[in-house]
Formats: C-alpha cells, structure tokens, sequence
C-alpha cells in the first residue's frame, strides 16, 4: 500500500509500477485514482505535461473523478487528455459525478464524444448528479467542485458538446475556455440543466449546435441555460452558430433567472436571436453586457427575427447594456420581444441595428419599460409596437433612426423624440452627442438640451 496524499504522472516517462512521485511517476491517471485512501483527505495528483489519450500512453475514458481528488496539470496549454472517441468508441473525456471537493486544473480536455448519454450530454466535461439519466428539474444535488484554467475542445454529445452541468448546484469555473466543440441539439460549447453555477473569465467560441433529426432544429450554439441559475461574470461569448434559437445563448423556463456582468456576445448567429434567445418565463439580468455584429438569418424554421437579443413570453431585466450592429432579416434588430411578458431596460445603448422593422427594439405582445436609454441609427426605425405591445419609454433618447422613430402603443415622457411625440416634458432636439460617427452617444455637457 503506498502512503501518500500526492501522486505525480507522467504520460511520456511514467510506468505504473513506480511508486508516483515525482522522480518515478506513474504512467496513467487511471491507476492513479485506484491508489487513493478513501479517508476524507485530499488527493493531489499532478500530471506532467504531454498527451494522455489511449495511443499514447494507454489511458482509459472516461476519467472518473471520486472525492476528494485535485487533477493538476501542467498547464492547459501542455497538458492534454485525449478521449481519441467517435461514434463507434463513444467516452466522455471527463465525468465527476456528485462528489466533494474536486479540482481540475491547468488541462485541455479534448476529443470526446457521448451522444450515448442522453440529456445529460457532456463531451468533453459532464459535472452532474448520480443518475444522470433523470430529468426530474426538483432533484438538484450539491457537487462542489472548481474548474479551472482549462481548455475545452474539440470535443461532441447530444447536449454540451464541450462542458455540461446537469442537475446540479455548487461548480465553480474560473478561466475556462470552450471552443470548436459541437452538439446534436443544445449548447454546443456549454450545456446547463436545472444548475446552479459561478462562471468567470470563460471564453466560449466557435461552438455549434448541429441540429436535431437533420433538419435543422438546434439550440444555443455557445451557451444552452435550461431552468439555470447563477452568475456568470467577464464572459466572452463569440461566433458560435445555431440552427434555430440563440446562435451565442438560448435560455429558457421559469427557474432560469441567472445574472450575467461584464461580458460580451459577438459575432453570433441563429435563425432567431443571433446574440441571445429566450424562451418560456426566463427572468434573466444583464448587466454591462455588450451584445453586438450578431445576427438572425431567415431559414425555413423562421423568418430571421431577432439579430441581438429575442425572447417569446421572457421577463429579462438589461441594465447598462450596449446593444449594436447587429442584423435580422426580420423584425427587431437591436431586441425583439413577443408573447407575452414585460422587459426592462434601463442606461442602455441600441445603435447601429438593423431590420425590416423595429431596427432597435420591437415589441409584439410584449411591454417594456425603457429608462435612460439611448436609441439611435438603426435601420428599419427605431422602436416598434404591435399586436398590444407596449413601450413605457421615460428620460431617453430616440434619434435619427433610419424609418420611424416609433410606430405603435407608447406613454413617452420626459424624453428626446426626433420629430416630436405629445406628452409631458418631451423635447424634440438635437442631443449633442459627443461623437456619434465614432460610437461615442455620450452627451456634450453642458450644451445638450438632454442635460438637466
């Protein structure tokens, strides 16, 4: 019996008869994990840098994390497992399954592939609870574990080709980043069911979904948030696609209602929602989130509405949000909201938009409450209304947008309308914004008639 709490291997000089310290590693992490105490105390096992994957030194997938085991590589760059999986040999390259006190780090896990796990998904990292074929959304369970400095990659599965969290409510992911990974239906790059997680400084890019019986039917192509809560800080989500809803995220039902700051979703596209798609009674919050060059191209599935944000029956609240350049074939091309509901927005910047109509917002059965912001140079006109939606727009500023300013169902009040627009304290002005043609929309203080 080897008494230790910390194990080394190595991929390229270890042999699994050595005793796993640093001058005689061990040659697989599997046997690695065969050799520890099950006390309660921590494991460390660090790997050297190299390839570990079943050619190169016989590694065998999935790798199955127990408690109380920290993976460290030797830098995410250097150290890399390799599932080498395909639809005849199908492993995930990495499973941690309702356990304590794990961390991953420093790794690039790669070359997974698990359509066989059905919902739960996870090509390159599943992170989920015991049964991970239930899908009752009231039986979450704690799996405290920290995912750091990783690269995710390359990697495949029915839901989150990349990274997948599922019924879970506890993981912690710092500097992550998940690229050029596919799905068969929802969240290329990251899928989260019914979870509760922290995410910070992750960059999610170049992920797709591929869509469901080859017909084109697929969901968040970058991020899928199903019944998701959290905060997720410093994202950056980026030219991930989607057949049908949220090329960068889709979210959807009522227990969504997670909170994202200092990010940006750019470069996305979908059929509806290039940058972000809601569905189904989710509250998200944004908050400093650039949304921009997304956008929502007409298929068969749908006519293209949407290009930054879109949501049917969705209560989402965006604060201190900028919303620009982004393009739907249809209507909405900064925000499109319909089906019910009521959305806020408040200090936000929509410019540079485009659309058929309601270049920076359209509204179709939805309200909306629009507060301080800034609606400015989109094309298709400005804000739009219909089928009993309605706009309460109070102290902004609506200008020269290409089409009508607005056109529908407002109350307007104490706010800058090009044109003009009946109601208390609204002006109709030139706001003096400090450099417009340079996406600069502050105001020249103190000569703007917007300045109190």
């Amino acid at each position: 019996c080897i008494e230790s709490n910390s194990f080394y291997v190595s991929a390229n000089m270890g042999n699994d008869n050595n005793v796993g310290t640093e001058t005689s590693p061990l040659k697989t992490i599997g046997h690695a994990l065969t050799l520890i105490k099950d006390d309660g105390t921590v494991t460390t096992i660090n790997l050297n840098a190299g390839v570990y994957s079943p050619s190169s030194n016989d590694e065998k997938f999935p790798i199955v994390l127990p408690d109380n085991v920290h993976l460290i590589g030797d830098g995410s760059e250097t150290t890399i497992l390799d599932a080498e999986a395909n639809a005849n040999k199908e492993a995930a390259t990495m499973i941690i399954k309702e356990v304590e006190n794990i961390r991953v780090a420093n790794l690039t896990l790669t070359g997974g592939y698990s359509e066989g796990y059905g919902c739960a998904g996870g090509g390159g990292l599943l992170v989920t609870a015991e049964d991970m074929y239930n899908t009752d959304v009231y039986d979450v369970v704690s799996v405290p574990v920290l995912l750091e400095n990783l690269i995710i990659e390359d990697n495949y599965s029915y839901n989150g080709g990349g990274l997948s969290f599922f019924r879970v409510e506890g993981p912690i992911v710092n500097n992550v980043t998940v690229r050029l990974n596919s799905c068969y239906a929802f969240g290329g790059g990251i899928f989260s069911f019914v979870s509760t997680t922290t995410m910070t400084d992750v960059e999610i890019t170049n992920n797709q979904s591929l869509g469901l019986w080859g017909i084109g039917l697929g969901h968040g192509g970058g991020l899928m948030l199903a019944g998701a809560k959290g905060t997720y800080t410093n994202m950056t989500i980026t030219n991930n696609y989607a057949p049908t809803f949220g090329g960068g995220v889709w979210t959807d039902g009522s227990f969504s209602d997670w909170t994202m700051v200092n990010s940006t979703i750019s470069g996305n596209t979908a059929t509806s929602g290039g940058g972000v798609a809601m569905w189904d009674g989710p509250s998200p919050t944004l908050i400093n989130v650039t949304i921009e060059d997304n956008a929502s191209v007409a298929t068969w599935v749908s006519s293209g509405p949407g290009g930054g944000v879109w949501g049917n029956n969705v209560n989402p609240t965006l604060r201190y949000c900028t919303i620009r350049n982004n393009e739907a074939d249809a209507n909405g091309g900064g925000v499109n909201f319909y089906g019910g509901g009521n959305a806020y927005l408040t200090k936000c910047l929509i410019v540079g938009n485009s659309a058929s109509a309601g270049g920076g917002v359209y509204l179709d059965d939805n309200s909306a409450g629009i507060t301080n912001c800034t609606i400015s140079e989109n094309t298709g006109g400005g804000i739009a209304t219909t089928n009993g939606g309605y706009a309460g727009i109070y102290n902004s500023i609506v200008w020269e947008n290409t089409g009508n300013e607005v056109l529908g169902s407002f109350g307007i009040i104490y706010s800058n309308i090009e044109g003009g627009y009946d109601g208390e304290g609204n002006i109709d002005a030139d706001p003096l914004f400090t450099d417009a043609d340079n996406g600069d929309y502050t105001l020249q203080s103190p000569d703007s008639p917007c300045i109190d």
